[in-house]
């Protein structure tokens, strides 16, 4: 189905309960709602149905916690929390970011990172909370920095929260930043959350072309988030994309193009999957390729009802190591 949701911000959302209901009335509910400081709209968007996948930010306190990735991560968590759960407590969700656009400047920030990341995972279960970890900004962070989070992801998977990214078209079009901004989360999860064994559902909690600053007219925005949902809809683990933004920030409310946006989910409805006698192969003679292939295979079983295993097909004469036959 189409992955294509809404990002909302305190402000004007005309037309946002009838995209909704259209959509839920069709058999095709909005797959993602993000709202910032206004739960109210997730409130209106469960109303409609409970396959939507709601995300609540509580912009006022702040986006990262004071210290600049510095100091006991365990104090700050605890201090962080507090002061988030009460609001929390006032906004139901099915997730809840904690941070926004994180960005520290050395590994050891990253690592500081991870260690904060851990406790608020134990504090936010503790409460009855899933968090939406992390709320990278697009084209952050590199690969090697990505990875020393795979200890909190890890935590993170048994406990049934995701990771949250945003993906922006700068300055331009969605298409134009695809693949170095657009569809990295894919970056993330074969070199770092699939051989590292970490993988969790991804929501891409902001996306839009320009930035974010001038969602640039009707057509032009719904032919690029258009060609941005093909990808999505390629990747399973993808929750969906709340697209930025309903609301007053700048000159970025498409809340022109809801109809429109409407007619496309509904037009894209989930692809029936493939029968169970159904096989794939796929065959490689790089031992660490064949490894993230067959975890990903492996991570993706569930959704494709396909038994997935491994075949030692080595050249005749090749050693066979542990005497197999």
């Amino acid at each position: 189905m189409s992955k294509l949701g809404v990002h909302i911000v305190i402000g004007s959302r005309t037309g946002f309960g009838d995209f909704l209901r259209r959509c839920a009335q069709a058999g095709q509910p909005v797959p993602l709602v993000k709202a910032v400081d206004d739960g109210g709209a997730l409130a209106e968007a469960k109303g409609y149905s409970d396959r939507t996948v709601t995300i609540f930010r509580a912009r006022s306190v702040g986006d990262t916690p004071p210290g600049n990735f510095e100091g006991n991560p365990y104090q700050a968590a605890e201090a962080w929390m507090g002061a988030l759960m009460p609001i929390w407590r006032q906004n139901p969700a099915d997730y809840y970011e904690i941070l926004n656009e994180p960005d520290p400047s050395d590994m050891t920030g990253y690592i500081w990172l991870n260690l904060f990341t851990e406790a608020c995972l134990h504090i936010a279960e503790a409460n009855g909370f899933r968090l939406a970890l992390y709320s990278f900004a697009a084209g952050t962070p590199e690969i090697d920095e990505f990875a020393r989070l795979a200890p909190s992801l890890k935590r993170a998977r048994k406990g049934g929260h995701i990771l949250s990214l945003h993906e922006y078209g700068i300055p331009g079009a969605l298409r134009a930043a695809y693949p170095a901004i657009t569809t990295r989360y894919r970056q993330f999860y074969a070199h770092v959350m699939i051989p590292m064994e970490c993988a969790v559902p991804v929501a891409i909690t902001e996306a839009a072309p320009n930035g974010g600053h001038n969602w640039g007219g009707r057509q032009l925005f719904l032919n690029d988030v258009a060609w941005y949902d093909t990808e999505l809809m390629r990747d399973p683990y993808v929750l969906g994309a709340a697209l930025f933004t309903l609301g007053d920030w700048a000159e970025a409310n498409y809340q022109g193009a809801l109809s429109a946006l409407a007619d496309w989910i509904i037009q894209h409805p989930t692809p029936e999957k493939p029968p169970s006698d159904r096989q794939y192969a796929v065959w490689s003679d790089n031992a660490q390729l064949h490894t993230v292939i067959l975890n990903y295979a492996r991570h993706l079983a569930a959704q494709m009802r396909a038994e997935v295993w491994s075949e030692d097909r080595r050249k005749e004469g090749a050693p066979v190591p542990h005497g197999r036959p």
